[in-house]
């Protein structure tokens, strides 16, 4: 297994105000992700964290992002939304991300 056998970008933050009336009591960030498979195997999963940075490189959170369960065939591309309660990540305009990502055959 190589770095470049899977591909795993973040490719949105949408930020979920706090709604009591829907039982949100605090206000939290969800992260839409893209995962490709770029061999020419199936892979079983993905697994990994993804850290998060202010403008700064100052490390605000980590989350662990697991994408076992779902096979991913050669050159599929799979899109998942997570759920991530982070309050303090609303306010923040513009953050970096790090991933380091480990998938198996």
């Amino acid at each position: 297994m190589q770095d470049d056998d899977v591909t795993v970008l973040v490719t949105d933050k949408i930020n979920i105000p706090e709604n009591p009336d829907e039982w949100r009591f605090s206000d939290s960030v969800t992260f839409k992700f893209s995962v490709k498979n770029n061999t020419d195997k199936d892979i079983q999963g993905v697994q990994g964290i993804l850290t998060i940075k202010d403008l700064f490189g100052v490390n605000i959170s980590k989350v662990k992002c697991d994408f076992t369960g779902q096979m991913f065939l050669p050159g599929q591309l799979f899109q998942k939304l997570p759920y991530l309660p982070v309050r303090e990540m609303t306010s923040i305009m513009s953050i970096k991300t790090e991933r380091k990502m480990t998938s198996h055959y």
